[in-house]
């Protein structure tokens, strides 16, 4: 297994900033506002080809507040699975009281560990790096992570302590990525709890306790997918501050990176518009999904049957999604739901043959042509496979323009009944065959014109 390395500190020294930038990237949400990361991130760090597991941690503080409370107990929990410790420090405020706590914590676990003060590009650090070392801590690294100072002196450090290297893990890229999508409190972090078996994301009932988007490896019938729990998507009107802005764009950003979403909905709640428009969004990224009717461990078979309609009725643009009734709580087919939704990923990436596709696409116009518009019919000739991620095909013929939706919609259905693709969006473009003498002047032979000419003198 590769060696963990964990990130702690006190809210707002930098932790998600030093995270990203020893990764190379903006994994985890990074503002100037104190608690803004509250659950552990993981992610896979490279360095001269070795590979480590990095931890970012929700910030240590002292407090009466119960979410607040779970997340020092969360990360003081990361002792346990680390090899290596990151304590970072602000090296331009006054070493505190949590400062202090930390270090004892830390003193106490008996693991290495690296101390960093970090913005000591700031005037303000200068007269208080003295503090540290009074402290007893030695060998400590000195960086500024907004200006990229010190990491690669940090990245030594790493090597120097843990200098087992496990290859980096090639074909990354093959593991299935899942997102679990959805409004606020309907059960999202549950769920990825459940799966995992274990406490990675924070649970509290009050909705949005998840901030960042969390990702950890999973293995489901011999496959090894990677699951993201993402921060609910809230409304535009509902965005009170920049850390819901932060949250949603952040929620959004994540489909871009998924292979599937499994979208959750509260059945106490019913189907809202805002399910409605974030499946929407999910439809029109072009990734396969599953819905998840959430908390139904309580509902009597007629309840379930008239939500069942009701969604069914809402969701008639998108009649070919499947819904199924769970619960996260109760751990009441989560891993079912998961197994559908590997199915239907793995169903869009089969290999179709150019033959088999237009195949189906005669044997569609056949059983019902496209209507006459004007005075000619729309000819549909032949169909190419564009891409699978999202499953685009492409069909030729003439005057196409004048295919209306409705057929269009009847061309979806049929394909995705051919080739069982129930819960992915197909996209479907028309290519009109150009007329290669529609631009090309008849030039007339002399004889021609000189027939011309006796023609017109008669």
């Amino acid at each position: 297994m590769k060696p963990i390395i964990t990130i702690l500190g006190k809210p707002n020294v930098g932790k998600s900033s030093l995270f990203n930038a020893l990764l190379g990237n903006n994994e985890s949400l990074v503002a100037n506002i104190e608690g803004l990361t509250r659950d552990k991130q993981y992610a896979n760090l490279i360095i001269n080809h070795s590979s480590y597991v990095l931890v970012d941690t929700g910030g240590i503080g002292l407090t009466n507040n119960e979410i607040d409370f779970a997340v020092t107990k969360s990360s003081l929990s990361s002792f346990e699975e680390s090899d290596l410790i990151i304590a970072l420090f602000d090296s331009s405020t006054n070493l505190s009281k949590i400062d202090a706590e930390i270090l004892n914590y830390i003193r106490k676990a008996s693991v290495p560990f690296i101390p960093v003060l970090n913005k000591c590009d700031l005037k303000e650090s200068e007269n208080n790096k003295d503090l540290y070392y009074e402290e007893g801590l030695q060998n400590i690294i000195e960086i500024s992570v907004t200006k990229k100072q010190g990491i690669r002196t940090l990245e030594r450090k790493i090597e120097e302590i843990l200098p087992l290297r496990e290859q980096a893990e090639e074909g990354m890229q093959s593991n299935l990525r899942v997102g679990i999508i959805g409004k606020p409190n309907a059960g999202k972090s549950t769920f990825f709890n459940k799966l995992l078996q274990a406490e990675r994301s924070l649970v509290d009932k009050s909705a949005g306790t998840t901030r960042d988007s969390i990702s950890h490896k999973l293995d489901i019938n011999k496959a090894e997918i990677i699951l993201t729990d993402t921060a609910g998507i809230k409304r535009k009107s509902k965005l009170n501050d920049q850390i819901d802005n932060l949250i949603t764009r952040e929620s959004i950003n994540t489909l871009k990176n998924v292979d599937g979403v499994v979208f959750l909905i509260d059945v106490h709640q019913s189907i809202s518009d805002q399910d409605l428009q974030i499946i929407s969004l999910c439809l029109t990224s072009g990734k396969p999904i599953v819905i998840g009717l959430n908390k139904s461990e309580n509902l009597s078979k007629s309840d379930k049957l008239i939500l069942k309609k009701e969604i069914n009725r809402r969701l008639s643009f998108a009649s070919h999604l499947e819904s199924k009734f769970i619960s996260a709580k109760k751990n009441i087919g989560t891993k079912a739901l998961v197994r559908g939704l590997i199915k239907i990923i793995k169903n869009s990436r089969n290999k179709i043959s150019k033959k088999e596709l237009n195949e189906i696409l005669e044997r569609i116009v056949e059983k019902n042509p496209p209507p006459i518009s004007g005075r000619f019919r729309p000819n549909l000739k032949f169909v190419q496979l564009q891409s699978n991620r999202p499953f685009t095909i492409s069909i030729h013929g003439n005057k196409l323009k004048d295919i209306s939706n409705t057929y269009t919609k009847y061309i979806e259905k049929q394909f995705r009944k051919e080739l069982d693709l129930k819960g992915v969006p197909i996209k479907i473009f028309y290519k009109t065959d150009d007329n290669p003498f529609k631009d090309k002047k008849n030039k007339l032979t002399e004889r021609q014109l000189k027939k011309r000419a006796r023609i017109r003198r008669r």
